[in-house]
């Protein structure tokens, strides 16, 4: 990951899923599969968890969905992981066992200073946010902007961010076909505490 990036949880993940969809030869959001019907598959082996901070945070993918492990960029102090349907990324047609939908958890230890989830909001134009609420350290917000969200995507879509072993994670949702709804939200939900129980788990072994 570009040092002049590590301190935006914001802007990174982005870019660099817009840019995974480029390259991938399709946009997962928008249900639409490649040419070659999924041939990139013979590169990519989707996997159903991954890890970040050199395996400080634990990111199991919620049901259904998988991680492309060439979107992973890890360091000891940032890295970026970006998940869609187990579908889509194996070659099924996208939607056929999950609602499509890209989601990333990006995890960074700043710096200077203690982590916050606050930074999230202040990376966020207040215009932006449709809706905000935080419940036990997570921090969830409805955000509307064609800016933020990869190519194909509905401009409103979820983020979330929560403080862990020492640690800003900060996770998107983006998508068609209710994602941009409840259905995001729920998907968020699922996310963080997953996050949260299988990073727990991986340190009371170690």
């Amino acid at each position: 990951m570009d040092d002049n990036h590590e301190d935006d949880p914001i802007r990174t993940p982005i870019s660099y899923a817009r840019g995974l969809s480029a390259a991938l030869g399709l946009v997962l959001v928008a249900g639409c599969l490649p040419s070659d019907g999924g041939s990139q598959t013979k590169d990519r082996v989707a996997l159903r968890k991954s890890s970040l901070l050199q395996g400080q945070i634990q990111i199991p993918a919620p049901q259904g969905y998988c991680v492309d492990p060439a979107s992973q960029k890890d360091h000891a102090r940032a890295g970026f992981v970006l998940m869609a349907g187990c579908d889509g990324l194996s070659g099924l047609p996208p939607g056929s066992m999950v609602t499509p939908a890209i989601l990333t958890v990006s995890a960074l230890i700043p710096q200077q200073g203690t982590p916050d989830v606050q930074n999230m909001l202040r990376a966020l134009g207040e215009d932006d946010i449709l809706s905000r609420s935080e419940k036990d350290g997570l921090l969830i917000v409805q955000v509307r902007d064609d800016k933020l969200v990869p190519e194909g995507s509905d401009p409103t879509h979820w983020r979330g961010a929560m403080v862990l072993d020492g640690a800003l994670v900060t996770m998107a949702v983006y998508g068609n076909d209710g994602i941009a709804g409840d259905k995001g939200r729920a998907l968020l939900t699922k996310l963080a505490q997953g996050v949260r129980t299988a990073t727990a788990k991986a340190r009371s072994k170690s």
